[in-house]
């Protein structure tokens, strides 16, 4: 079972932390096994941090890999660094949170 969540920005940035406890420390709901994949093709801006919970240190990285390496002890957490197109699938089961802040990619991702 895997979690994907489009979009490592503003939303995402808040809505991991508190999700990721939720998933490691709830094994009496056997959430334990979930795998969460974040994906953006976009970097970290001077921009970004200002709104988004990002650091100095996660300037010019990619979104989904900065936001990653935040959470170092959550091992099911992978990352996808393109942004989602046409080809962008799940397999049945799977959850989709869509924290993008365009049109396409959340055209793409439904």
């Amino acid at each position: 079972m895997t979690t994907h969540i489009i979009g490592c920005g503003g939303v995402a940035t808040y809505f991991l932390p508190p999700f990721l406890r939720t998933l490691r420390y709830g094994t009496k709901l056997r959430l334990r096994n979930i795998r969460v994949v974040l994906h953006d093709g976009d970097t970290v801006e001077d921009r970004n941090l200002q709104r988004q919970n990002f650091q100095s240190e996660h300037l010019d990285s990619n979104k989904a890999e900065a936001l990653a390496r935040m959470f170092p002890w959550y091992d099911n957490l992978g990352t996808v660094t393109r942004y989602i197109d046409g080809s962008f699938g799940v397999a049945d089961g799977d959850t989709i949170i869509i924290a993008a802040d365009n049109h396409l990619a959340r055209r793409h991702a439904l």
